[in-house]
């Protein structure tokens, strides 16, 4: 898989000019498409990311004793607000060109979003069999509002995770993190995914221009890409009580059902899907559980605390495009440090994939052995994107991608030109390098009828 990711390393030297500017002057009006970063969620950002001096993310937080600005005023200085004009002046295109354009679904950022009746936002890669069950093994994250930015009066209040003493390169072993040093840097989370979902949505609007000046018979497509968050793309203060997924306006019944049922939490995955006939699933729940409990018990991990769990270190600045086995669907993910994927390696996957072979399962991930990438999926959207992203990257068959499985979301800085540069530059900078949260939980679900929860 580390072999894959090379191939984002070119981009074509005639890319267009800069979608952000930084705004010292009054702020404009949003644009039509897709906003990248909203000004909520820049000060949450602002107010939770972890600072790290020496590296990119490190930009962004606010000075002590400076405040925020009301909306109308520019930034005060050392600031910046990104903003996005992918649609302003439509990008000087000739006339004529592609109108076509990325959309976010349940994102109110991205107004004038279409009807989506047509798209099939998830269709079964593997067709229903009476009697046969469908499972998934996973490390799930916390709840989704313990990885949300507090309301506005709540965060003035906290205090800034950049003052929060950690580890964040997850090289040294900091499970001794404090559940509330813990959940005080997590909570920037949230808000860097929605910067990087919106930040995809951008480089896929930008493949689209692409394909127009490249293409004369692109002039007059009008497709549309749905990007499904499996996040809300709201603040929890500011959505309706209850709402844990995005509202998806023209999306059918089956389909808001088969993504409540993929995404129902943020999650790492721990094998393929499992599918197994329906007697044997009460013994396939026992006999994961027994093998899991064998080496995550409590007493066996944690002697001499009481603090359960392992913090897990998320790398949004990694983030990468990843598809499916039949290449019909391309995800959205985190990785997570190279510590935390060895421990996963070393200690859980050796007992789950020998109980997935006793049963005539496939274990993935030994099969990949060490390139494989252990990650959070934050979003999807239909069809493999990565050709259409290295082709606005890279020169026209300079790569053979017929096999390619995963790329960057962010490519080497060597080989992009001065805007590309920028516009990666600002989103960076406005996301943490590395997210600490406390994992304590291994789930393995068969639906909502049968499932068992590992506390370790």
């Amino acid at each position: 898989m580390d072999q894959l990711l090379q191939y984002d390393s070119c981009s074509s030297s005639s890319s267009s000019s800069s979608i952000f500017q930084t705004r010292k002057r009054k702020r404009q009006p949003a644009s039509d498409n897709v906003n990248v970063l909203t000004n909520d969620e820049q000060n949450a950002l602002i107010q939770h990311h972890a600072h790290n001096t020496g590296g990119a993310g490190s930009g962004g937080y606010c000075e002590e004793g400076s405040s925020d600005f009301d909306g109308e005023e520019c930034p005060r200085e050392g600031e910046t607000h990104i903003v996005d004009n992918t649609c302003n002046g439509k990008r000087n295109r000739p006339d004529g060109l592609s109108t076509s354009q990325v959309v976010i679904a349940g994102d109110s950022d991205s107004s004038d979003n279409p009807d989506t009746n047509h798209l099939h936002a998830f269709e079964r890669s593997n067709p229903h069999w009476e009697g046969r069950w469908t499972g998934h093994l996973f490390l799930p994250l916390p709840p989704l509002n313990q990885l949300d930015a507090l309301d506005e009066t709540s965060s003035r209040n906290e205090e800034p995770a950049h003052e929060v003493a950690s580890d964040l390169d997850g090289s040294s072993d900091d499970d001794t993190i404090g559940s509330e040093e813990a959940l005080s840097e997590s909570r920037a989370f949230l808000p860097a995914l929605r910067v990087i979902i919106r930040y995809w949505a951008v480089v896929l609007q930008e493949s689209f221009h692409h394909d127009t000046s490249n293409d004369k018979e692109c002039n007059n497509d009008r497709t549309t890409i749905t990007i499904v968050p499996h996040i809300p793309m709201k603040n929890d203060s500011m959505r309706t009580p209850g709402t844990t997924l995005p509202d998806m306006e023209g999306v059918s019944d089956q389909e808001r059902k088969d993504l409540a049922t993929q995404n129902g939490s943020l999650h790492i995955s721990l094998s393929r899907p499992i599918y197994l006939p329906a007697p044997s699933v009460d013994s396939f729940l026992q006999s994961i559980t027994k093998c899991i409990n064998a080496i995550l018990s409590p007493s066996t991990l944690y002697a001499n605390t009481t603090q359960r769990g392992k913090i897990f270190h998320l790398r949004p600045h990694e983030a990468a495009i990843f598809t499916n086995d039949l290449q019909n669907r391309s995800f959205l993910t985190i990785p997570i440090a190279g510590q935390n994927a060895q421990w996963i390696k070393r200690a859980l996957l050796p007992p789950i994939d020998a109980t997935m072979k006793k049963f005539g399962l496939e274990s993935y991930y030994s099969e990949k052995g060490e390139s494989c990438v252990l990650h959070v999926s934050v979003a999807s959207v239909k069809g493999n994107m990565m050709k259409r992203m290295l082709d606005a990257r890279c020169s026209a068959g300079k790569y053979d991608v017929s096999d390619l499985r995963s790329i960057a979301l962010f490519p080497s800085k060597h080989s992009l030109s001065d805007g590309a540069k920028s516009e990666m530059d600002y989103v960076l900078k406005s996301i943490p390098m590395s997210i600490p949260i406390r994992l304590d939980t291994v789930q393995c679900q068969f639906g909502k009828v049968k499932e068992v929860t590992i506390k370790f």
